[in-house]
């Protein structure tokens, strides 16, 4: 099943003030959550009576939770005193969280900016599993702009925002990738590889991707590599918006402001790393 994709490239919608409806929960999996909510610095191990009296909770469920949560790491038990804490496997996860947090974090005001200057809708935007994943987003500040959902994935070969990241991955990489089924979205989603190559390398060569029209018609996108530290592409910084917004006159001017906030960006990750 491919990831469906958004045109940073989004959706372009008329603004609704119309708030959305609260997803459904898995019940097991927030009795899990439950569980593991109930650890803190102030409480960082429980007992078993501790667990099911904080939780008011049927005995059986709370033992279920706990033989779960121990065979998958998320919590160990002393053999001493058989009280449960919390286990590593969380601290791993912690560490692929944080450099997100602190991107976001250096980013958002940056992006603010930026979509302030152009009128433009903004993404922030990373790669995981082969996808291109949107990790923060500012909305243009026009009646007619292009949403989506952060966290909604989309395929690395079609738009500015995603194959701008593919443009700067490994080669090795990039190969695998362009060997698998590569859907359309739309006449103008590029998927034969050669193409998608020689797109590549112009991509890298002129440091920007733009996409028209590849996963929405009405759409235009510019995007940019954020290069970390190690010369590795950590994200790509996009703007995106109705194609009427990116009259050819203004493109350069759009590139150049875009390019602009995805190096201070990069300049700030640096000296917050130091």
């Amino acid at each position: 099943m491919h990831a469906m994709p958004y045109e940073d490239d989004g959706v372009l919608t008329q603004i609704d003030d119309r708030s959305s409806k609260e997803p459904e929960t898995l019940q097991s999996a927030g009795r899990i959550l439950d569980v593991l909510l109930c650890f803190s610095k102030t409480r960082p191990d429980w007992s078993f009576t501790e667990l099911v009296e904080e939780l008011g909770a049927n005995k059986s469920v709370v033992r279920r939770c706990l033989v779960t949560l121990l065979a998958k790491g998320f919590l160990k038990q002393s053999p001493a005193d058989k009280r449960y804490r919390l286990g590593l496997v969380l601290f791993e996860l912690g560490s692929l969280v944080l450099p997100n947090e602190e991107l976001t974090r250096v980013a958002t005001p940056l992006m603010q900016r930026l979509s302030k200057d152009t009128g433009s809708s903004v993404f922030l935007t990373m790669e995981e599993q082969d996808q291109a994943v949107c990790v923060a987003r500012v909305d243009s500040p026009r009646p007619l702009r292009v949403t989506f959902e952060v966290g909604r994935r989309s395929p690395l070969h079609a738009g500015a925002s995603a194959r701008v990241i593919l443009a700067y991955l490994p080669e090795e990489r990039i190969k695998r990738i362009l060997g698998q089924q590569l859907p359309r979205y739309t006449d103008r989603t590029m998927s034969d590889p050669e193409v998608l190559l020689a797109e590549l390398r112009d991509t890298r060569q002129r440091g920007y991707a733009i996409s028209t029209g590849e996963l929405d018609q009405a759409v235009t996108a510019i995007g940019v590599p954020i290069i970390g530290r190690d010369g590795e592409v950590m994200a790509s910084l996009s703007i995106s918006g109705p194609v009427l917004d990116f009259p050819p006159e203004k493109i350069p001017d759009l590139i150049e402001a875009t390019r602009a906030c995805g190096n201070e960006i990069a300049v700030q990750l640096k000296k917050s790393e130091s």
